[in-house]
């Protein structure tokens, strides 16, 4: 087990305890400049309702996470950690992501080139039922691809920039109403 693997299974239960949800947990740097980034999100948050997590939550889901790290003592030199919300180009880390978000636009990148392409971007159908491949609907391609999670490096929502305007519009549009 990777150690990215090791620290959800000891943060997850403590984040769903918060009532949220655990999205990323990634670690960059070296041996000396160790960073581990932590990404969470209010529980009820969908794609048709995306919740914003506030700053109360961050501090004790970081306050949970140190306490976790400290006692189970992981890295050998000092580490950085940085929690967060996903924002609007979440990422799609597990098979559940890709169910509920299909439907969704999204940029992905494989680990080694299939057809020639690491590269993907398009319309999320979701998941084949064996739940070992991602399909999507290739947009240079204008085809339906299936890519196997096993390859996956990374993926993440993407939005075009009417629905990015879009969803300013309608935030200006609320923050008048409040």
């Amino acid at each position: 087990m990777n150690i990215e693997n090791k620290i959800w299974q000891l943060i997850e239960a403590g984040v769903e305890d918060l009532s949220l949800r655990l999205v990323r947990v990634r670690i960059s740097g070296g041996d000396h400049a160790v960073q581990l980034q932590i990404m969470v999100e209010p529980a009820e948050s969908s794609p048709e309702n995306v919740v914003p997590i506030g700053m109360d939550k961050v501090t004790e889901v970081t306050r949970m996470i140190s306490a976790i790290m400290d006692v189970e003592d992981l890295f050998t030199d000092a580490y950085t950690l940085e929690v967060s919300s996903p924002g609007l180009a979440r990422p799609l880390v597990t098979i559940r992501d890709f169910e509920v978000y299909t439907g969704s636009r999204i940029k992905l990148e494989l680990v080694e080139a299939l057809n020639e392409r690491r590269r993907y971007s398009g319309i999320l159908l979701g998941m084949d039922e064996t739940k070992k491949n991602i399909l999507m609907k290739e947009e240079s391609l204008d085809e339906k691809v299936e890519l196997p999670i096993e390859l996956l490096k990374k993926a993440k929502l993407a939005f075009t920039q009417a629905e990015m305007d879009a969803v300013l519009k309608e935030k200006l549009k609320s923050s008048k109403t409040a």
